[in-house]
């Protein structure tokens, strides 16, 4: 009993932190400022340009305890998991803008 009742709790904590398409696109805009050396206003026109494409280039798959995001661009889809709140590359690649706005 006491195994079924962690197991709900877990389902439950998964379930309400499961990541949505905003926390996606803030995390990728956020991946992809670290990845880069620029000044703090490219930075700024960078994550405003990249709002938009990655909000129009993903989809969500949701599973109701994790999310799958596919990012999608000319001749390359990129997928993530999306589980506690957290991001991990299903493909070890990293996020390359300039392939989405292709």
């Amino acid at each position: 009993m006491k195994a079924a009742i962690g197991v709900l709790i877990l389902v439950l904590i998964l379930a309400v932190t499961n990541p949505g398409i905003d926390q996606f696109v803030d995390w990728a805009v956020e991946e992809l400022r670290s990845e880069r050396d620029s000044v703090e206003i490219l930075e700024v026109l960078e994550a405003a340009v990249a709002r938009p494409i990655f909000r129009n280039t993903t989809e969500r798959s949701n599973y109701g305890v994790i999310s799958m995001f596919t990012v999608k661009g000319v001749g390359q889809e990129k997928r993530y998991l999306g589980i506690a709140g957290q991001f991990f590359a299903l493909d070890g690649r990293e996020i390359d803008i300039e392939a989405l706005e292709d």
